[in-house]
């Protein structure tokens, strides 16, 4: 039993270690934002962000472009694994504020 809670207790330790957050656009004054939970279905680049099509919501989401290559290696893992990612939206600009990889 004791081994079983110990095995449990590490991987929820390991897991929670592997969770990542990106800062994405500063959350602007008043503004309201959402919380939500999909995989990306598809996104594109421009010169300065990314724009993110999720599987279950119907509007591309924009991503700053910036920190390097390690948001590209998000979204393309979480597109092949259909993993979802935690993500939070200004719900009018619809500007992704953070975005978690392997949420809880």
């Amino acid at each position: 039993m004791k081994t079983a809670f110990f095995f449990v207790f590490s991987f929820l330790i390991v897991v929670a270690a592997y969770a990542k957050d990106h800062a994405g656009y500063a959350k602007k004054k008043n503004a309201v934002t959402r919380e939500m939970k999909d995989a990306v279905l598809k996104y594109s680049e421009t010169e300065d962000q990314y724009k993110i099509l999720f599987r279950e919501h119907a509007a591309f989401y924009l991503f700053p472009k910036k920190g390097g290559d390690k948001i590209k290696l998000v979204l393309d893992e979480s597109m092949k694994t259909k993993k979802p990612l935690k993500i939070t939206v200004d719900a009018f600009s619809r500007e992704i504020i953070s975005l978690t990889d392997n949420p809880n």
